[in-house]
């Protein structure tokens, strides 16, 4: 889906205008007072204008004989966004208040669409679910959703496009002579054209993209991307320049540079991985290690402001899809140029610190450098030779070998220190999907990790972590990656749970609880058939990590200080930190620079962290599709799982191999005091955690929804 551009905080002039007036509904203004007061620049001129007409025409704001402007709306209205459930009704989430919404019924959404901008008004403190208080839309200020991704129907007069996303409250009417040669059961992009005046009408567009038959690989994969506006084809200005950048280096590239090339420096990867952006040395020395992590020196090649630079800030973030990858940078140097590929003199930017005995970090510096890998490792050779399993490392790269058994060594005494502080271990397995030449899903299964994980892991954390400790010291415009403190209410419904299944969670101050004292009870919990269902309840009520230009604490990581720097191939966070950390190198921070910098910074950290959010919902999608897929192959194997969680009308389970599902229940009853179920026809009380085997009964690839039914109770 294609959205518009929010501006200044993601806020509309119109929005701004709105609460302007709002916050100063008893005094009067002219309207030129406004325009200066919100701070606007004269190219804003035009969309002020239009804004203000806007908001006169809809008597949002009225004028008085003196041309004096004041808010004309309740005093509970409000301005937010209202998001659609499949069923019909909404939620408006109020601007500037996290966490908070209202449940608008079917009747009370107006003319409105799933995530447009309205006001609303509130019209009861609690709602029918004795949750959530009730609102009606009064208006709508600004239609979202500009591009729908969906599939085609024909019929001899019109079409229609039914939207994947089925919160999407409205299928999009297409007039004849717009289809763009689209036929039934394509998948397409649609633009709206024209919004619906009146609850009874539909959106109207025309296609613009057709993107292949519904079902088949590549359509599924693009509708994803599509929908998820991700840039999967860079500009040919972007490409002339990646291709213009010379591949070999030369004196002048190496100039005041440390030579790391006699160094026994190797990276760890994926098996597939071809964008290597960080590699290891290690050393012991009596009772301390000596630990380098060289990154990928890729400020170095794409410059600020060049047009590589700019489709990087646009993207984000690399994203991986099952079956591609949607590179940050043009493959050139996401793959060849910057890589740190084995026996290539490549350029870095290297992090070496002296770290004791304890997992402290005594000693650290940053500088310029050159390396040459001596192995391009992967994780489950280097697995394979700590447990003792393949000499064959130890036989042709012996060094390697040694610094592996070090570093082994090492990540041990991290992990420690981590644990002992409080970082939240969740340790779920991720989802191993594997795919034939077709795209057809033929295995999945959990991921497990392996101790090469941990090194690479560990290694990165205390990297990051060293980074973003020394720049807040230097008190420069800087990113940090922050994880903030859990939404108290989701905490509280936690605390229900646990205390329903017999656990003590008795913390006086909900909103001050410790990572620590989280870590504490998780570890406290004997049961380990319900431990790691009450860890996913947990899970829930973390907020999301995300980028700031402020320090704050990294809650589940238990660290305050954290930031992203290791994988400036991938993430753009992590190349502008790399531009701040040379300029500081170079001493060019001087006051005027940090001015600029710090503009730079906050604008990157917000954009950015939406563009991972759009990463992860894309990579995830995919994912969820491909276990439908999976699934739909084979509706007559039975599956063996456990109990997530439970709601009114069935339960939700997790199979062995990690694929989420439903059972849908006609007699069943949820009691929320016990958190337990019940199927009336069947003597035994459910918990989370409990195990059951189950074969599936009704799989959707549009919703990406498994129906499961009950076989046995185990």
């Amino acid at each position: 889906m294609s959205k518009n551009v929010f501006i200044n905080n993601n806020l509309t002039i119109k929005e701004r205008i709105i609460l302007k007036l709002k916050e100063n509904r008893n005094k009067l203004f002219k309207k030129n007072q406004i325009f200066y007061s919100l701070r606007l620049q004269q190219e804003q001129r035009q969309d002020f204008e239009e804004s203000f007409e806007f908001l006169l025409k809809n008597k949002i704001i009225i004028s008085n004989k003196h041309r004096k402007i004041k808010f004309n709306m309740d005093s509970n209205a409000f301005i937010g966004k209202i998001y659609f459930s499949p069923n019909g009704f909404g939620f408006v989430n109020p601007i500037g208040e996290d966490g908070k919404n209202y449940f608008v019924s079917k009747e009370n959404t107006l003319n409105s669409l799933h995530e447009d901008i309205v006001i609303a008004v509130k019209t009861k403190d609690k709602s029918s679910d004795k949750k959530r208080p009730e609102a009606k839309v009064l208006i709508v200020l600004s239609r979202t959703i500009t591009n729908i991704v969906g599939t085609f129907m024909a019929s001899d007069d019109f079409g229609f496009v039914i939207p994947d996303d089925n919160k999407f409250n409205s299928d999009i009417y297409i007039p004849k002579g717009l289809e763009n040669g689209a036929k039934s059961y394509d998948k397409v992009v649609v633009k709206i054209e024209r919004y619906p005046k009146s609850k009874k009408r539909n959106p109207e567009g025309v296609i613009e993209e057709v993107l292949g038959l519904k079902g088949d690989k590549e359509a599924e994969s693009l509708s994803i991307v599509k929908s998820n506006e991700l840039r999967d084809k860079f500009p040919p200005e972007v490409i002339k320049e990646a291709n213009c950048i010379k591949t070999l280096l030369d004196e002048s590239d190496l100039k005041n540079r440390e030579d790391f090339r006699d160094e026994t420096i190797f990276t760890i990867d994926g098996i597939d991985a071809r964008d290597l952006d960080d590699a290891i040395s290690i050393k012991k020395d009596g009772d301390f290690y000596d630990l380098g992590v060289h990154i990928a020196d890729v400020s170095h090649y794409v410059k600020e402001y060049s047009e590589i630079d700019k489709e990087a800030l646009l993207r984000g973030t690399s994203v991986y899809l099952l079956d591609k990858v949607i590179p940050m940078l043009p493959k050139v140097l996401s793959n060849n140029v910057c890589s740190l590929n084995e026996n290539e003199d490549k350029l870095v930017l290297s992090v070496l610190m002296r770290i004791d005995k304890y997992g402290r970090v005594v000693k650290s510096r940053i500088c310029e450098g050159v390396m040459s890998s001596k192995g391009r490792l992967n994780y489950d050779e280097v697995t394979s030779f700590l447990e003792g399993q393949n000499e064959e490392l130890n036989m042709n790269k012996p060094e390697i070998a040694n610094s592996l058994m070090v570093a082994k060594e090492l990540a041990t005494i991290l992990m420690k220190r981590r644990d002992d502080r409080g970082s939240i271990e969740f340790g779920f397995d991720e989802t191993k999907i594997v795919l034939d030449e077709s795209g057809k899903p033929i295995k999945v299964e959990p991921y497990k990790r392996g101790i090469s994980n941990d090194i690479i892991e560990e290694f990165m954390l205390i990297t990051n972590e060293t980074i973003a400790k020394k720049f807040c010291e230097f008190n420069l415009p800087f990113i940090y990656r922050i994880h903030t403190y859990p939404r108290v209410e989701k905490l509280e419904t936690f605390k229900q749970i646990v205390t329903a299944y017999g656990y003590d969670f008795n913390f006086n101050d909900l909103s001050t609880i410790t990572p620590k004292e989280l870590q504490e009870f998780l570890n406290s919990l004997q049961d380990d058939k319900t431990k790691e269902v009450l860890k996913m309840q947990l899970l829930q009520s973390m907020q999301q990590a995300r980028y700031n230009c402020e320090r704050s604490i990294h809650y589940g990581l238990a660290t305050e200080y954290y930031c992203h720097f290791t994988s400036p191939i991938r993430r753009y966070p992590d190349l502008q930190i790399h531009r701040i950390v040379k300029e500081s190198l170079h001493s060019n921070l001087n006051p005027i620079a940090q001015e600029r910098l710090s503009k730079i910074v906050e604008n990157v950290s917000k954009h950015c962290s939406i563009a991972e959010r759009k990463a992860e919902r894309a990579e995830c999608e995919l994912d969820k599709i491909k276990m439908s897929e999976y699934i739909m192959d084979r509706k007559n194997e039975v599956f063996e799982g456990f109990i997530k969680n439970f709601n009114k009308v069935g339960i939700f389970i997790v199979l062995n191999n990690t694929i989420d599902g439903f059972i849908k229940l006609q007699d069943f009853e949820f009691d929320q005091h016990s958190y337990t179920g019940k199927i009336n026809n069947i003597d035994k009380v459910l918990r989370l955690g409990d195990r059951l085997k189950v074969k599936p009964k009704n799989v959707s690839l549009n919703t990406k929804e498994i129906i499961f039914e009950i076989v046995e109770l185990i």
